[in-house]
This record gives structure tokens, C-alpha cells and sequence, in this order.
């Protein structure tokens, strides 16, 4: 059974390219400690049905794998040309290795 996580930051890399911006997700668990995965775990955890994870907007969105010219990426369900979910969300604050 997969565990959801709701995603409230991220970890930016510079780059031009907005498929290749993000380097990683985090958020909070229930008890309020921070987490943060590295985007290539992230997917691979979504990939083996161990976790599932959602960027609250006015709804839940969930969180999926795209896939452009070969490279695996994170984006929303929502996401269009004009708006990027999870681009609009903060940096993470602190660089907290928690697998959730």
C-alpha cells in the first residue's frame, strides 16, 4: 500500500530547461520533522509503488512521473504550459535526508 506525502517545497538546480529544474521534493511529516528525496528517488519510490505524493493548490494534486526526450521528471497531474505546480512551490529550507 502506498504511503502519500504532501510536497510543500523543493530543491532547485540551475537551469534554463524546466523539465530539468527540480533536483528533489520535501515537506513535513505528520509529527512536523522535515524530509526531503532526491527527484531520481522520488521516482523510483513512485515507479515501485512504495509512495505516492500530492502539492495541495486548492485540491490535492498528485504528483507523477512525465518523460521528455528519454529523462524521467516530476510533475503534477495539473500541469499545463503556463503553470507548473511544483516549479511555484518554495525551496526547501533545510537539506534533510528523511526517507518517509
Amino acid at each position: 500500500m502506498s504511503k502519500k506525502h504532501i510536497v510543500n517545497c523543493i530543491i532547485r538546480k540551475a537551469h534554463k530547461n524546466p523539465y530539468e529544474r527540480i533536483q528533489g521534493i520535501g515537506g513535513k511529516t505528520i509529527l512536523g520533522k522535515k524530509w526531503t528525496l532526491s527527484e531520481a528517488e522520488a521516482i523510483e519510490r513512485i515507479k515501485r509503488g512504495e509512495l505516492f505524493f500530492v502539492v495541495v493548490d486548492k485540491d490535492p494534486v498528485r504528483i507523477i512521473i512525465g518523460e521528455r526526450k528519454g529523462r524521467k521528471y516530476l510533475k503534477t497531474k495539473e500541469d499545463t504550459d503556463k503553470k507548473n505546480n511544483l516549479l511555484e512551490l518554495p525551496d526547501c529550507q533545510r537539506r534533510i535526508k528523511l526517507v518517509p
